[in-house]
């Protein structure tokens, strides 16, 4: 795994060979460079790569509805 990565959630859509989603979680802070160079590594193909920072509020929110 990644180092700078504290967990991520998968989705797929699409049917066989359509479109992977994950959304990455860490606390150090902008990581779209890190996972960019990794997935040059793997030879991954990126569709979209964007940062969503969250408050508090919502991290408990999440926390306590799931």
């Amino acid at each position: 795994g990644a180092p700078f990565v504290e967990s991520f959630t998968r989705k797929e859509t699409g049917e066989e060979g359509g479109w992977l989603t994950l959304e990455v979680q860490s606390a150090s802070g902008d990581i779209r460079e890190q996972l960019f160079r990794l997935a040059v590594e793997k030879d991954w193909s990126l569709r979209e790569l964007h940062s969503e920072r969250i408050s508090l509020e919502e991290v408990f929110a999440r926390i306590t509805t799931s």
